[in-house]
């Protein structure tokens, strides 16, 4: 038999350490009934959030903090967090008071208080990390145009030897075979286009030093079999504090001026 634990047995009674707890959390947490959806308990973290007072949102019920639109949605996810199927919510949209609207990830539990089934709910506010990773997605379409807009074949490859991005530009130069494009493999890659080249183990050792000296810039020709000549610029892929993610490579066709 397990020994009682009266640290446990205090945090789990309703007690000032309880509340403690429920009042200082940074998440929002609100408490509802599951019938009626009305409100018994919300912490200051969701008053500040809504931008509601204590008093105000106890009054309120589920379907009064939510926009309209969304309200079918919020009521299956209440229903699923009520009745155990979820654990943690979709990413719902939340009504402020100001008219302004947040969006927030729900953990919730059922307990019964006084009798009555009930739902806990935490609420942890995305709308930051959610205009971020917006953010992010229009950085990356942007320079995924740039980089097909290119008249030169761009390849990036990060430090583990990955091909994390490259243009149609650089797979048509170079005619690396589809099942090697989607290995992602920068090693596949290399060994696809060695009998393109007129000197391919200056090129491989090239490449192998660059990648040992990660710092390091380069500007070379390179002579194909087939009388095509590229420029082959490379340099290291470094984050704003100087980490280094990987490198990138820049290859242009000037045949044509030779």
């Amino acid at each position: 038999m397990s020994r009682p634990d009266p640290v446990l047995d205090q945090i789990l009674h309703p007690t000032e350490t309880l509340k403690a707890i429920l009042e200082n959390a940074l998440d929002g947490i609100l408490i509802a009934d599951s019938q009626t959806k009305a409100f018994y308990y919300c912490n200051p973290a969701i008053c500040r959030m809504l931008g509601y007072e204590r008093e105000e949102l106890l009054a309120m019920k589920v379907q009064d903090i939510h926009p309209a639109e969304e309200l079918s949605k919020v009521l299956e996810q209440f229903r699923k967090l009520a009745s155990k199927e979820l654990l943690l919510s979709e990413e719902i949209s939340v009504r402020k008071k100001d008219g302004g609207v947040l969006f927030a990830e729900v953990n919730g539990f059922p307990v019964e208080i006084n009798g009555k089934p009930c739902l806990v709910g935490f609420f942890r506010d995305t709308t930051e990390r959610r205009r971020m990773t917006r953010e992010m997605r229009l950085q990356n379409a942007l320079l995924k145009a740039e980089q097909e807009a290119s008249m030169d074949g761009i390849l990036v490859v990060d430090k583990s030897g990955r091909m994390v991005s490259f243009n149609h530009r650089f797979i048509d130069m170079w005619d690396i075979p589809p099942d090697v494009v989607a290995s992602r493999s920068d090693e596949l890659a290399l060994k696809s286009v060695m009998d393109k080249l007129q000197a391919p183990q200056e090129f491989m050792d090239r490449v192998q030093n660059l990648y040992a000296h990660p710092d390091d810039v380069s500007y070379e020709q390179i002579n194909l079999r087939d009388g095509r000549c590229f420029e082959r610029y490379s340099s290291p892929v470094l984050g704003p504090e100087g980490q280094y993610y990987g490198r990138v490579w820049y290859f242009r066709d000037i045949t044509r001026r030779k």
